[in-house]
């Protein structure tokens, strides 16, 4: 019993003797308030204190202040535990961290959790990187250093200054990155500003969308507006306005307001319910607008259909049809595959060239070829017309007709004709000549500058083309 010694304790201990036995037991400096090892710590309202590491739980209430060691980081094996705001100074690893009420948390330094982060009815704002499998915030995110996530919750504003790649991210008010963003998918209720490039399958904003880097999207759904740079697109859907802005290629576009293109674009399809406006040229599989379209340089696809104007100041190609419900205007040439039917005007600056062609009031080009043209009552011609059928509605005005088939309504006005058969209906006037090589049918009141010319061929056409455009 010699070698064992026993310690006896006053029943009457002070505070201060408590934390001094505490200090030797858990090998605590008091005097720097410097924590290296314990079980669980607890650090009051206010309270400014240096922390090394937590074999536990770090649990720190209001307004208090955790600093890291010279040199070294804040490690807490188990959960910390925040009463509405704190200030930690120094990078962070934890299981977990878990707050409450409406403070913020700052963390001067990277925060890195093993499990998870919620901040209930708060705001954390991290200097360094914060890497968390699942991070969820009732108000306010911002992090300066780098974001690495599965998946990340925010019920009012995230900023992001540095790279982020996440799993899901789904954002209740505002997001807004300045660097490369790569998420799965993206959901914010209001609006979204990305600086840099942006990397995702699915991106859903409730308000204005905006990318200003070189982005890779497959599918973006936006009530508002639109504004993306340069990229790869699968699928845009937007309840308002779409703003493209450099060269991008997309598979489809659903757009409820306007389309303004900006850059050189190569789109599968389009569906705008009001105008469509390419700025540099476009390429295309099928437009299907509401409004109007403008295209300023060359344009090539299938098919468009429009119900008011189309304008391209350039060449249009198609491999389709074109549907136009009141007028085209191409400045060069306008080069159709399929059928061009418009509701009023087609005004070409240089060849025109369909299967068909049919207008309501006027059609205007150089050269006009198409296996049929038509145009309406009191319609306009205007040009040297190849065709195989021709047929000109009554009371109209047509130049020089090269064709097999050639009907004059009545009360029409004809330049010269070229055909094998032609039909003019009473009160047609023709002031040039008739060259046919079948058939002629002739009414009454029909007035002839010459009598017609029967021919066993027609004139070759190049010829005849080449006189026009003397």
């Amino acid at each position: 019993m010699d070698d064992i010694k026993t310690y006896k304790i006053s029943s009457i201990v002070t505070f201060c003797d408590l934390i001094w036995w505490l200090s030797l037991i858990n090998n605590i400096e008091i005097g720097n308030k410097e924590v290296t090892a314990m079980d669980m710590l607890k650090v009051g309202k206010g309270e400014n204190v240096t922390v090394t590491n937590v074999d536990g739980d770090l649990i720190i209430n209001e307004g208090a202040t955790i600093n890291s060691a010279e040199g070294q980081s804040i490690t807490v094996s188990g959960k910390i535990i925040i009463n509405t705001s704190a200030i930690i100074n120094g990078n962070v690893k934890c299981n977990s961290l878990r707050s409450s009420g409406k403070g913020t948390i700052i963390i001067h330094g990277s925060l890195v959790a093993d499990c998870s982060i919620e901040i209930k009815d708060g705001s954390l704002e991290v200097e360094g990187d914060l890497n968390a499998p699942r991070i969820k915030v009732d108000n306010g995110l911002s992090v300066l250093g780098k974001v690495t996530s599965s998946r990340i919750s925010i019920g009012g504003t995230a900023e992001f200054h540095n790279d982020v790649e996440i799993d899901e991210i789904s954002v209740g008010g505002k997001i807004y990155a300045t660097l490369s963003f790569v998420a799965s998918t993206i959901s914010v209720g209001g609006s979204a500003h990305f600086d840099g490039s942006v990397k995702a399958r699915k991106v859903s904003v409730g308000g204005t969308l905006d990318i200003a880097g070189t982005s890779e999207i497959d599918r973006i759904s936006v009530g508002g507006t639109v504004r993306v740079f340069k990229g790869t697109y699968g699928v845009i859907s937007v309840g308002g306005t779409l703003e493209i802005d450099g060269a991008a290629n997309i598979e489809k576009v659903s757009v409820g307001g306007t389309a303004h293109i900006l850059g050189y674009l190569k789109l599968d399809y389009a569906d705008v319910g009001g105008k469509l406006i390419a700025e540099n040229g476009l390429e295309f599989v099928s437009l299907d607008v509401g409004g109007n379209i403008e295209i300023f340089g060359n344009a090539s696809g299938k098919s468009i259909e429009v119900g008011g104007k189309l304008i391209v100041e350039g060449t249009l190609s198609l491999s389709g049809n074109l549907d136009v419900g009141s007028h085209v205007d191409v400045s060069k040439g306008l080069l159709c595959d399929g059928i061009i039917e418009v509701g009023s005007k087609i005004i070409v600056g240089e060849l025109l060239r369909a299967a068909e062609v049919s207008a309501g009031s006027e059609i205007r080009a150089r050269i006009i070829e198409a296996g049929r043209v038509s145009i309406g009552k009191n319609g306009i011609i205007e040009g040297l017309v190849r065709a195989n059928k021709v047929t000109i509605e009554s009371k109209g005005h047509a130049g020089v007709i090269y064709a097999d088939s050639v009907l004059i309504e009545e009360k029409t006005r004809i330049d010269t004709i070229y055909a094998h058969k032609v039909h003019l209906e009473r009160g047609v006037v023709v002031s040039g000549k008739i060259y046919y090589v079948d058939t002629i049918n002739i009414e009454k009141g029909v007035q002839l500058s010459e009598d017609p010319i029967k021919v066993e061929k027609l004139p070759d056409f190049e010829e005849i083309m080449r006189e026009y455009l003397k």
